[in-house]
Order: structure tokens, then C-alpha cells, then sequence
């Protein structure tokens, strides 16, 4: 018991000094997780509402790296989603506090990855860049298979299917991501790029077999 006692008081006085997670930071962070899952589901209200909550709480902080961080976000899932780019907050912000790293990302899934600097962005997209660059689409769609970030399969993805620069494999890859997953929104969204693929190509019956599929999947 004597020995005992000092350790429990050491472990006490250790917990005391470490640092805990403000509570903002961490609400944030969740409704931002709640809004990725719910966007990709396809639950635009509960999405907005997350994201609203999100901005809310990083706000309380002030810390505007932050909050754009919170911004490229979602443009990154309407990327993923083949969404129409809305950066108009995030360009705000970078008007008054412009970081190297964010403008990067943004010009990235903004479509121009040609002044783009790979060791600004995220280890998991550099490689992906390098080969978007040379519009080299197989060396592209092997950067993705490497990805263990199922988000960023999808945002790699998007990015190649809105440059029409992307392979069949690269959709079968997003399609199993988004199912394994339970996005709907996604897996409809790219289901219906192969099936236009497939009706581009003469392929109808296969192209007629992904119409019934998504017709089955749809509420």
C-alpha cells in the first residue's frame, strides 16, 4: 500500500498538468466530422447544420488558419461530391491571413494543379499531383489506389472526373469507397459518371444496367 500510494499521487499530479482540448476546438472538430459523414450520405439539411455549428465554434477561438482550414473542408467534399466550387468564405479569409499551404489546396481542388507546389499539400496528395501534372492518368489512378483516406479518394477522383482525365478502374475505386462507407450521395454521384461513361462508349447494356441499379438505390 505504501508503494502504491505515491504512484497514484504522481499519476494525479500528471494529469493535472497535461493540457486538455478546449471544448470549442473539440465540438468543432465533431459537428465537422458530422458534417463530412452527413454531406456524403446525402442529408443536406443535417450537413448544413453541422457545418454551421463548425464555424460557430472555431469562430470563438479567433483563429482564423483555423477557420479556413474549416472552409477548404468543405470544398473539398464538394469536390468529392462533383459539386460546384462555393469559396467564396474561404477567399475572404485568405484576403486578411493568406497561408502558402491553403492556397495550394485551394488551387489544387480548384482544378489547377500546374503552379502547384506537391510539399505544400498533404503527404497523401503529393504523389497524386505529381502525376496529375503530367496528365499522366494511370500513374494518377495508382497514387489514388495507394490512398488510405477514403475522403481523399473521392476528392482525387472528383478532381480527375471534372478534368476528364480519369480511367474506369478510378471510378470502380470510388464507387467501392463510397459504398464500403455508406455515402450514398457519393456512390449515386459516381455511379451515374459510369453509367454516362459506359453510354459514351456504345456500351448500353451495361450503361442500362447502372440506370436500374441507381434507380433501386434511390429514395
Amino acid at each position: 500500500m505504501k508503494r502504491i500510494f505515491p504512484l497514484v499521487c504522481c499519476l494525479l499530479i500528471l494529469a493535472c498538468g497535461s493540457k486538455s482540448i478546449p471544448e470549442w476546438q473539440a465540438l468543432g472538430a465533431k459537428q465537422l466530422e458530422g458534417y463530412k459523414q452527413a454531406a456524403l450520405e446525402g442529408k443536406t439539411d443535417l450537413a448544413a447544420r453541422h457545418f454551421r455549428k463548425a464555424v460557430a465554434e472555431v469562430k470563438k477561438s479567433g483563429d482564423l488558419e483555423r477557420l479556413a482550414r474549416v472552409h477548404l473542408t468543405r470544398c473539398a467534399v464538394q469536390v468529392a461530391l462533383l459539386e460546384p466550387l462555393d469559396d467564396r468564405e474561404y477567399l475572404e479569409i485568405a484576403a486578411v491571413l493568406p497561408q502558402p499551404d491553403h492556397q495550394a489546396f485551394h488551387a489544387m481542388l480548384k482544378g489547377e494543379p500546374a503552379g502547384v507546389e506537391a510539399g505544400r499539400l498533404p503527404p497523401r496528395y503529393q504523389g497524386f499531383l505529381k502525376a496529375w501534372q503530367r496528365n499522366d492518368s494511370s500513374s494518377a489512378r495508382a497514387e489514388i489506389d495507394r490512398m488510405d483516406d477514403p475522403l481523399a479518394v473521392l476528392i482525387a477522383t472528383g478532381l480527375l472526373v471534372k478534368g476528364r482525365q480519369y480511367e474506369a478502374e478510378t471510378l470502380n475505386r470510388a464507387i467501392e469507397v463510397s459504398s464500403r462507407n455508406g455515402w450514398k450521395k457519393a456512390l449515386l454521384t459516381y455511379l451515374d459518371v459510369q453509367q454516362a461513361s459506359y453510354g459514351r462508349s456504345g456500351d448500353h447494356a451495361r450503361s442500362e444496367l447502372i440506370r436500374r441499379k441507381m434507380d433501386l438505390l434511390r429514395d
